[in-house]
């Protein structure tokens, strides 16, 4: 319910933006820089995996994400973004009724998107964006919980990983260099997690997130 109240609310901001613009007087944007920042709402998907036949759920909770990145126009209607995210999110088990939290998984992504504009000499410019990148996976274990399931000395590895994603967005001009940037990703990230348990075999977790962000940008 919650993924689609703020997917119904980007929609219609961005209708509302787009039937509203109006023409903004700007340099031509081939071979214009921009530096920006992006705060991002970040929702994964859950996944599971089974043990002796039974069903363990892994859900990774909501959580932030922040984000650096850097765009350059090689033409007027299309640019690379190149960026690097951080985010940091509690990851629950749950089987038989059960459940409990296992840790925390701490995500580094770097990622480049090709973005097709649509109307950037105007003061509003929507884009469609798509693109690859890698994660650098790191998994904070809960102690307790894991020796409760696993037993004593048992280390829950992640892998890192490659990564895809569509998304579109809309650009915002409050000056001749300055924009205000929503954006929206879906990210299908596949992690492989193990743990050093004698019987048990590395899974492929899809841990697959909408991100939706709100960012500023300044144009070189």
């Amino acid at each position: 319910m919650k993924k689609k109240i703020i997917a119904s609310f980007f929609v219609v901001t961005t209708l509302v933006l787009v039937f509203s613009q109006v023409s903004f007087a700007q340099d031509k944007m081939k071979n214009r820089l921009g530096l920006g920042a992006r705060v991002s709402y970040v929702n994964p998907s859950d996944d599971n995996y089974s043990v002796y036949g039974y069903k363990v759920n892994v859900e990774p909770d909501e959580c932030v994400m922040y984000e650096l990145n850097l765009t350059y126009f090689i033409i007027k209607y299309f640019s690379f973004e190149l960026g690097v995210d951080y985010a940091e999110t509690d990851v629950d088990l749950s089987a038989l009724g059960l459940s409990g939290d296992a840790g925390e998984m701490e995500q580094i992504q770097v990622f480049l998107s090709g973005r097709t504009h649509f109307a950037p000499d105007l003061k509003i410019s929507p884009y469609f964006s798509y693109g690859i990148g890698y994660s650098f996976n790191d998994f904070n274990q809960n102690d307790a919980n894991i020796t409760l399931v696993y037993g004593p000395g048992a280390k829950i590895d992640v892998d890192d990983s490659f990564t895809y994603h569509l998304g579109a967005g809309i650009e915002f001009f409050i000056s001749e260099n300055t924009v205000v940037n929503l954006d929206f990703k879906y990210i299908w990230n596949e992690v492989e997690a193990g743990v050093n348990v004698p019987g048990f075999s590395d899974e492929d977790l899809d841990m697959d997130p909408y991100v939706f962000g709100l960012g500023i940008k300044y144009y070189f």
